[in-house]
């Protein structure tokens, strides 16, 4: 069936064009293994499913939250503005959003917390929003309030077994730049704690994992931030990009700091005292891969992986130049890593 509906007044929620056109099927959303490109972004850079075709993704250019369906590889059926929720302070809007995880009914987004690409303070950058799921699930109003966090590299700081490792010195360099601060991987516990991952800096060539343990209660503001100790996981040099809990571990997406040479995927038992093991990732071949979520009820279980794509050379031009038409990103399925 087919329907086409109009976009209401522009309130948080509306369409990125001025008519959407929705194909509603009852098929099954993920079948064999393959890539589809997806319009309107280009800087993919978080992503989780709705439900067996939708998916949600963040764009580290802009603070727009897309939904796009799996079956009909276009424009977004619907998109979140967070402008709309916090207004943007000064000339460097972007949150710079690069994670994401589920925990019961909120999705809980992490920003880089590093400065922009020149080195500049960026404060618009240090946040870990939580979105009801509800919200991006059908766009109707949310069963509860978003909510904001902005102090956690404050709060790391006072934290003796944290401010040892000199986090506020990495955060006032460029996020690219050796040694510099940026966030990029987020991953939920079967506790109900985050798992908060750096792409940069590293220590000792080690990548860096900050458990915070109660984030519900921290974002409904009834308690300061508890973080479990610091745990270090040898990555080949890299730094982690993504992140999702997997077959009582986690998988873990994992390149390089600087935003050059290859990405790997590895698995990971949650054990501090356990390192990560790479997998065979032939599929991520030619993709810049930052973020990774399962579909829902698939058995076999099925991965979902999003590229940024930024800097793929279209038309002659990096994505990111392209005037908004023209943008695109690529996204693909494949079957889960055996356990």
């Amino acid at each position: 069936m087919i329907c086409v509906c109009t976009t209401r007044p522009r309130t948080v929620w509306g369409s990125l064009t001025g008519m959407v056109l929705l194909l509603i099927q009852p098929a099954s959303a993920v079948a064999a293994s393959e890539t589809r490109v997806f319009s309107g972004m280009c800087d993919a850079s978080a992503v989780e499913t709705l439900n067996d075709r939708e998916f949600v993704v963040a764009n580290d250019e802009d603070n727009q939250l897309r939904v796009y369906d799996w079956t009909r590889p276009s424009w977004p059926v619907r998109a979140l503005d967070l402008d709309r929720l916090w207004p943007p302070q000064g000339s460097r809007r972007e949150m710079d959003l690069e994670g994401v995880a589920r925990l019961g009914s909120h999705l809980f987004w992490i920003s880089s917390h590093g400065r922009d690409a020149k080195g500049r303070a960026a404060p618009g950058r240090h946040a870990l929003l939580r979105i009801p799921l509800d919200w991006l699930q059908t766009g109707a109003p949310p069963s509860a309030a978003p909510a904001r966090y902005t102090d956690l590299l404050e709060a790391l700081a006072r934290d003796p077994r944290y401010a040892r490792l000199r986090l506020d010195q990495a955060a006032a360099r460029a996020p690219k730049s050796p040694g510099g601060l940026n966030i990029e991987a987020l991953a939920a516990t079967p506790q109900g704690a985050l798992l908060i991952g750096f792409r940069s800096p590293l220590f000792e060539g080690r990548a860096l994992f900050v458990p915070l343990l109660n984030p519900q209660a921290l974002l409904d503001g009834s308690e300061p931030p508890r973080f479990g100790e610091p745990v270090f996981l040898a990555l080949g040099g890299l730094g982690l990009r993504g992140a999702v809990e997997w077959e009582r571990g986690y998988l873990l997406l994992a390149g390089s700091t600087d935003g050059g040479g290859r990405s790997r995927l590895l698995a990971w038992s949650g054990q501090p005292d356990q390192e990560p093991q790479e997998l065979a990732s032939d599929a991520l071949e030619g993709l810049n891969p930052e973020g990774l979520a399962f579909w829902p009820a698939t058995v076999p279980r099925r991965l979902l992986v999003v590229s940024d794509d930024g800097t793929r050379r279209l038309q002659d031009r990096d994505c990111k130049d392209l005037p908004a038409p023209q943008r695109q990103y690529r996204a693909i399925t494949l079957p889960a890593p055996a356990p």
